[in-house]
């Protein structure tokens, strides 16, 4: 069982960042976005994270692993990614 607070509050670092004002203005507005979008589905990204947890997971091989596996078993919150899909535009 997971501890309460065990994953990084993601939203909290979005909105830290946001309130800094250190940021251009559209640096900002994506991380005003990314604080909502976080906020808004933290207990589906929570959930999505518990739920892959004390799970094995076979990569196919450990010095040269199936990278497909690797990339699912590193990213498994299709909710988190899709919010950082979502920001990456706004940091290029």
């Amino acid at each position: 069982m997971l501890a309460p607070g065990w994953f990084p509050d993601y939203s909290s670092i979005a909105r830290y960042c946001n309130d800094r004002g250190a940021f251009d203005l559209a640096l900002q507005a994506a991380f005003t976005g990314l604080a909502r979008i976080l906020a808004e589905n933290e207990a589906t990204i929570v959930a999505e994270l518990a739920g892959v947890q004390g799970k094995p997971v076979d990569l196919k091989g450990y010095y040269h692993p199936d990278e497909e596996l690797v990339r699912k078993a590193m990213r498994p919150s299709a909710t988190f990614n899709a919010a950082l899909e979502a920001l990456s535009p706004a940091l290029t």
